[in-house]
């Protein structure tokens, strides 16, 4: 008994301390750091880095360089340091004096000398030609002649032979001569009754003779024959173009087109005709420009806003589960001695302390 109550011996026992939490194990030892008290936080916000805050928000500051731009209808050159459009203009037709377009505008005309030509009239036809040297002249026809023909009088005549007139009525009178013919095997041949007629010789008397009156003349081949009358005539000549002061006749020809271009046009020709396509460049500076940002100075500056950055303080670990997450830390500890519980620590040893009671009385030491 001390100081009035009762004092009864009580166990020491290793305990985590208040607010912590016991993840000891049987082998951990006194000094064990085996108790645990876990502590929570929210996580701070920053800017990613190479950001800056501006404005209330976390900006990327960009530089680009500029980016050179053509005006509409321009394309940049092959260097890349103009722009240039290429424009077309209409081709004149045109031609070498003394020479003149035609009034089809297809052409240009000139003037040359081609000579006479020496034709005959209608019904004649020409009977001989002469050609001048180097010259491309047509045909010059030196004579001309008109042929008529008229039919010749000729005797009785027949297949182109003369027959006596009487005899040759005679024999056209005259039945032709029954073919002969095989006698019968079961008919006696009895001598005809009727009298025989007269032998007549039907052949002609000689070759077809003709005569032409004049100015008809008689020309056979073989035996057809015919008259002809021949008319020649001397040739006039006859100029298709037109007649200069000196008697030449000139005529005019069609040459091939010239073309020119406008001024400032160059003439790419693109076919035999001769026929090109007028062409000019058109230079133009190029515009600066910026694909992103806004121009300052030679460069183009970009600012792009980015999302801040949730992190933990310094030993915290970031724990998520689905969109939430937390910043944890755990504080360890080792166990200290204490008493159990209901008893106290008297001068360092653990008691239980009550009031007096019959069965308690004092323990001399």
């Amino acid at each position: 008994m001390v100081d009035g109550l009762c004092v009864m011996p009580a166990q020491a026992v290793l305990q985590c301390p208040d607010e912590y939490i016991t993840v000891c194990k049987k082998k951990d030892t006194a000094e064990s750091p085996c108790c645990a008290k876990p502590q929570t936080a929210e996580r701070i916000a920053r800017c990613p880095d190479g950001t800056a805050f501006l404005e209330g928000h976390c900006t990327r500051i960009l530089a680009h360089r500029l980016v050179a731009e053509c005006p509409l209808g321009f394309g940049l050159s092959e260097h890349g340091t103009q722009c240039i459009r290429e424009e077309q203009g209409p081709p004149a037709p045109t031609c070498v004096p003394p020479d003149f377009l035609s009034p089809e505008g297809d052409s240009c005309i000139t003037t040359t000398e081609q000579g006479f030509e020496y034709v005959c009239p209608d019904e004649y036809e020409c009977i001989s030609h002469t050609i001048k040297k180097k010259k491309k002249y047509s045909p010059l026809c030196s004579a001309c002649a008109k042929t008529t023909e008229a039919p010749p009088t000729c005797l009785q005549e027949v297949g182109g032979f003369c027959y006596d007139p009487d005899i040759y009525a005679l024999c056209q009178t005259r039945a032709p001569a029954p073919r002969k013919q095989a006698p019968s095997k079961y008919q006696a041949s009895y001598p005809s009754k009727e009298a025989p007629e007269p032998e007549i010789d039907c052949s002609p008397i000689g070759s077809v003779t003709c005569d032409c009156t004049l100015p008809f003349s008689l020309e056979c081949n073989g035996d057809a024959c015919r008259c002809l009358h021949r008319q020649v005539l001397p040739t006039m000549p006859i100029c298709r173009g037109e007649i200069d002061e000196a008697g030449n006749c000139l005529t005019q020809a069609k040459k091939r087109l010239l073309y020119t271009c406008p001024e400032g046009f160059t003439c790419d020709v693109v076919d035999k005709k001769g026929r090109c396509e007028c062409t000019r460049i058109v230079v133009a500076e190029p515009i600066p420009r910026c694909l992103a940002g806004e121009p300052q100075g030679s460069k183009c500056i970009e600012a792009i806003q980015e999302e801040k950055i949730l992190d933990c303080p310094p030993g915290y670990t970031e724990n998520c589960c689905e969109d939430q997450c937390t910043c944890t830390k755990t504080h360890l500890a080792v166990r200290q001695v204490k008493c159990e519980e209901g008893a106290v620590s008297i001068q360092g040893q653990c008691a239980y302390v009550t009031q007096p009671s019959p069965g308690c009385y004092e323990v001399s030491s």
